[in-house]
């Protein structure tokens, strides 16, 4: 007992963000369509800094009162652009709790994610193994939290749990040029 810990941190800003743009943006667009679209905006291609905090802040700060912010718009500015920089700016979020956690884990961890967004947009994951600077694996069930604390649990009272393994479709860091 006492080997491991439950280590994390709080965000919840992917879906938000996107139901945010589908809604307000009116992005009537297919997921594959956007996916494309934001695809071929490369890096900080659009012009944009963002701030995510659409309902708020969770991890690191925890202020309830902050609020999303858009910066460099122009008339070229594209939804897809706002999109994608809005997704940058949620990585750049996981890479500060990252960035936080990293010194608590075992060398050659593994970095496992979960959420609908992560899910279903896989320019999303690219673009947060790009700010981890590590790749990705994304877990494909509900409730990641939950599972960990269980795993845990399992192991405390000596029984090996029979899991699946994260879904197969590792994200990794795009090669520097």
């Amino acid at each position: 007992m006492g080997r491991r810990s439950l280590v994390g941190g709080a965000t919840s800003e992917g879906g938000n963000v996107l139901a945010w743009c589908r809604r307000v943006l009116a992005l009537a667009a297919s997921d594959e369509d956007l996916e494309r679209a934001v695809a071929l905006i490369p890096p900080d291609g659009h012009g944009l800094t963002a701030l995510p905090f659409l309902a708020g802040e969770r991890s690191v700060g925890w202020r309830g009162d902050a609020r999303a912010a858009l910066s460099g718009l122009s008339l070229a500015t594209t939804a897809a652009g706002i999109l994608r920089a809005l997704m940058e700016a949620l990585a750049h979020r996981l890479a500060l709790v990252y960035e936080r956690l990293a010194p608590l884990a075992a060398p050659g961890h593994a970095v496992i994610a979960s959420g609908g967004t992560l899910a279903h947009f896989r320019s999303l994951a690219s673009i947060v193994a790009d700010a981890l600077g590590v790749p990705i694996d994304l877990l494909s069930v509900p409730e990641a939290s939950a599972r960990g604390a269980a795993l845990l649990a399992l192991e405390a009272l000596e029984r090996p749990p029979r899991l699946p393994s994260p879904s197969g479709r590792p994200s990794f860091p795009t090669p520097p040029p």
